[in-house]
Order: C-alpha cells, then sequence, then structure tokens
C-alpha cells in the first residue's frame, strides 16, 4: 500500500465515520470501495465487517431507550438476517456492479414515490410487509456487499420517522446483519491475520469521525435531519450509480 493509498484511506474512513455518526449510515457505503480499489472487493467487505460492528454496537448501545417503534424494527432486522446468510452464501457469485445499480436504482424509487406507497403508520398491513421486503433484501445486499445503509435509510425516510429515532432503528437494524455477518463470515473462514489487523486499525479513523458526527447530530432538528439524509440518499445513490457503471465498462 502506498501513502496515498493510505492517506485515501484514512480520509475516507474518516469521512464515513462522521456521516455514520450524523446519520447511522454510510460507513460501508464510502469506505469500502476505497477499501476495495486496494484489497479486492471480497476483502473489503470482510475488513469493513469490524468497524461496521463496533459503530452499530455503539449506536445501537445510544438510542436503546428512544424506540419506539421495537416491534417493526426487530421484523425488518429479522427478515434481514436471513437475508445476510444468504448474501454470504452467494458472496463470491454476486456481481457487485449489478447490485450497487440495484441499490441506486431502488433508492431513487424510495426518494421519488416512497412515502406515498408506504405512508407513515408502522401498523397498516403494507408498511409492514414492505418492510419485510425491504429488511430481506438489504440483509441480501449486507451479506454480499456491506452496503444495505441507503435502502433501510430510504425505507425510514419514506415513513418520516423522527431523527433520534431513525438513527435507534437503522442501528438496531444494522446490528443484528452485523452479528450475523460477522458469525458467518468467520464460519467462512475469511478472517486472517490481515484483515482483523486492518479492521482494527480502520476504528482508529472512523471512530474519532464517528463522535464528532453524533455531536454535530445533536445539533439538527427534525427538519434539517431530514434534509440532510434527502442529500445523503441522492450522494449515495449517484455515488453507487458510478461505482456500477465503471465495474460494468459503461464509464471510464
Amino acid at each position: 500500500m502506498s501513502k496515498w493509498d493510505l492517506a485515501l484511506l484514512i480520509v475516507s474512513l474518516g469521512f464515513a465515520g462522521l456521516v455514520k455518526g450524523v446519520t447511522g449510515m454510510g460507513l460501508p457505503l464510502f469506505a469500502t470501495p476505497i477499501l476495495a480499489g486496494i484489497f479486492g472487493a471480497r476483502t473489503a467487505v470482510v475488513i469493513m465487517s469490524i468497524p461496521s460492528f463496533v459503530a452499530n454496537v455503539l449506536l445501537a448501545y445510544e438510542g436503546r431507550r428512544i424506540l419506539t417503534a421495537a416491534r417493526e424494527v426487530w421484523l425488518v432486522a429479522l427478515s434481514g438476517a436471513v437475508g445476510v446468510v444468504a448474501g454470504l452464501l452467494l458472496l463470491v457469485r454476486l456481481d457487485p456492479n449489478l447490485l450497487a445499480l440495484v441499490i441506486a436504482g431502488v433508492v431513487f424509487l424510495i426518494l421519488a414515490c416512497g412515502d406515498r406507497v408506504l405512508g407513515t403508520d408502522p401498523k397498516t398491513v403494507s408498511t409492514r410487509l414492505i418492510g419485510l421486503l425491504v429488511g430481506g433484501f438489504s440483509g441480501l445486499i449486507h451479506g454480499g456487499t456491506s452496503i444495505s445503509g441507503p435502502l433501510l435509510a430510504g425505507y425510514l425516510h419514506a415513513r418520516r420517522v423522527p431523527s433520534r429515532e431513525f438513527v435507534a432503528s437503522i442501528a438496531v437494524i444494522l446490528q443484528v446483519f452485523s452479528i450475523v455477518n460477522v458469525i458467518g463470515l468467520w464460519r467462512l473462514g475469511l478472517y486472517d491475520r490481515t484483515t482483523v489487523t486492518t479492521g482494527l486499525l480502520s476504528l482508529i479513523p472512523s471512530l474519532l469521525a464517528f463522535y464528532l458526527g453524533i455531536r454535530v447530530r445533536d445539533r439538527l432538528n427534525n427538519a434539517t435531519f431530514r434534509k440532510v439524509i434527502s442529500v445523503l440518499l441522492v450522494l449515495s445513490a449517484l455515488n453507487l450509480l458510478v461505482q456500477g457503471l465503471r465495474g460494468l465498462g459503461v464509464l471510464p
């Protein structure tokens, strides 16, 4: 790894950690592509499982007392856990470029009409059913690429979940995903000295920025938080779109 690769990696981990602290998502989204360019896509997924696991534990603990939609969140999380197992089993076969395009398309669709389809009442049959589908598909994506945050964030954003409950909800769901993911990667024998060491070292820049992000979030009201999430979802979808098209050779 050159010094430029190292500098880029530190900056990307710091930015990803900052976004994670503010919104509850974004760590694998912005860091995994940089890691993939250095270590390869499969190794990048394994490395990012470590800082993602730690960050989700911290966020879930922070929001343990403000999670009011517990039943709905756990339904999404448990359906996603099944998807994570499937994604891990297909880790070698899934094309991350095609998955990136699919995620981008779904995020744009949610931003365009998600609130009209879902509504804001978590108790309706349609909302629960879509939640189960989103959870299962997000889990599949998580197991295959580690990037499930945009889909989950889009779902919660469309339901107009308040900022503190939003972060707590996505943290709990992603924590369930992370637990299944880490166990699965371990059982598949994908952890070695390089991946574990790199994953632990990546905690330094990502967690420092992560705590800064939490302080920033505490200063945001619900309206501003929703605007931040909307902008982040658009940027994440565009980022995934470019990555997918480049990986498929459509863009230089």
